[in-house]
Order: structure tokens, then sequence, then C-alpha cells
């Protein structure tokens, strides 16, 4: 068995790290408050030894954070899955050793934006658009277990306020081919229409800069946001921080000049229609 934090108990863990320190509180402090040696302050907030019931009670008191609040009802359920296995591990090697943090996190937000400059965003991608972008370089199995790994992310969007900005280059790199393309994109519209979700779209030629900042998305918690951004070497997430103010910022002045969601959706039916 693993003696490595899974992604629950690191979050678990960095969260505690946050309201410690917006309660103006060192480890050792926090320690002396309650009997506790610092190191196990530290092991806790590290995810290498997560609270047990009792003790989250007792932190969450001291750091101030009341009952039947949103953020002590969101801890709290998460310490009572800290154990549980998380759903993608069914999926196995498809799932690459950075990606479980990003499901952990998309699993349990109450709201996720996304920016999308250069494909269609996974939780809005079709069967036939998912395996034309991933087939590339994997086997025909494994196209087929990263198709289903994607498809099986989408039953967060039935409950999840979700809003993607897509690039329109984006809506029109050919992949799969034209039959391909215009379900993908009329899907998108369907997508669109639902009143959880919201698709803009960035046409091109506006302010080119945005189009540089590679794709990432925000989530957010009842404690907070967090944020993944996609890199050319990896993915790097960001707890809380300047991370996460850099993505927020950004997404905003994304937003400002995107088209609006009728003209979006405007766009979005003629460029499925120049594929035929």
């Amino acid at each position: 068995m693993s003696n490595t934090p899974n992604p629950r108990q690191r979050r678990l863990g960095t969260e505690l790290r946050v309201l410690r320190e917006s309660a103006g509180l060192s480890q050792a402090d926090a320690a002396g408050r309650l009997g506790f040696e610092r190191r196990k302050i530290a092991r806790m907030e590290s995810g290498a030894s997560p609270p047990r019931k009792p003790e989250l009670s007792f932190l969450l008191d001291l750091y101030g954070v009341r009952p039947d609040t949103p953020t002590r009802r969101a801890l709290e359920n998460l310490a009572d899955r800290m154990h549980d296995a998380g759903w993608w591990e069914e999926f196995g090697d498809v799932v690459d050793d950075e990606f479980p943090t990003h499901m952990d996190w998309e699993s349990d937000a109450t709201a996720i934006r996304e920016w999308a400059p250069t494909l269609i965003p996974g939780l809005l991608q079709t069967p036939d658009y998912a395996r034309a972008i991933i087939g590339g370089a994997l086997t025909e199995e494994q196209t087929a277990v990263g198709t289903a790994l994607r498809l099986r992310r989408q039953r967060r969007l039935t409950e999840l306020d979700y809003t993607a900005i897509i690039w329109e280059p984006a809506l029109r790199a050919p992949a799969g081919g034209p039959a391909v393309m215009r379900e993908q994109l009329n899907a998108l519209l369907r997508m669109a229409a639902r009143r959880n979700i919201g698709v803009h779209v960035l046409p091109t030629g506006t302010s080119a800069h945005f189009a540089m900042v590679g794709p990432f998305t925000v989530f957010e918690f009842p404690y907070g946001g967090k944020a993944a951004l996609e890199t050319l070497v990896g993915s790097r997430y960001a707890d809380g921080g300047e991370g996460v103010q850099w993505c927020n910022e950004g997404f905003a002045a994304i937003h400002d000049l995107a088209l609006d969601q009728e003209r979006s959706a405007h766009l979005i039916t003629s460029i499925a229609e120049e594929f035929g």
C-alpha cells in the first residue's frame, strides 16, 4: 500500500494550512493550543497523516470555521471520503500521475471556468471528436479507454455551473474531418442551451496575445478556488494564492472580450454550416 497522500488527503491538508494561516497561527501555535506536537500539524497539512474526525473538529473550531457553514460541511464531507477510491482509478494507465488531482477537483467543484484556446474542452467533447484528438499516439484500446474517461467526466455537467471560453480557431480546426466537426459544433450548441452551462467564443483577431496563454481551468469550492494550467511540459496545479488569482483575472479579461452567449451560438452555427 502506497504511503503517498492521495489527492483528497493533499487537498484537505492544503485547506487546513490555508485556514490556519488565515487565523494568524503558526504550526507551533496550533499544536500548542490543541496539545499536539508541531510535527502532527505538519503531517496533517502535507496529507501524510489526515486528521481523524474529532481532530478535524478541533482544528476547524480553532481556525474559526463555524458549524453548519458551507466551508465546514464541504471539509467534513471531504474528510469522510478521504480513503475512498476515486472513480477515475478504474481507467488505469490512461490516467497519468498528475491527472488524479484534476479529476479530484473536477469531481467536487461547485463551479468550473475554462479557457480553451486550442481544442474543444474535454467536458464538451463528442465521442468521435475525443477519439480523433487522443487517438494519434495511443493504441486502439487506449483510445477507447481515454474516450470513455472523457464521457464519464461529462456526468458532472448535470449539476455543475460550467463556463467555457473557446478561441475561434479551435472551432475551425478539422479534427476527425467535416462530419465529426459538424456534430461536435452542434453538440456544443445543445450543451450551451442548458441553464447551467455557458459557452462563449473569443473571435479570431481579438487581442491576439490571449492566444499565447495556454489552456487553464479554475475550480471553485465553498472554501476557495484552485486552478490547473496546461503547459508544454505538463500540467501545473495551484491550490490558491497568486496562481489562482492570475487565472481568475485572466479569465475575466478574456470573458470581457468574448462574444456573449447569443452571438457565440450564431458564430458556432455558422462554422458548423461551413463544415457541410
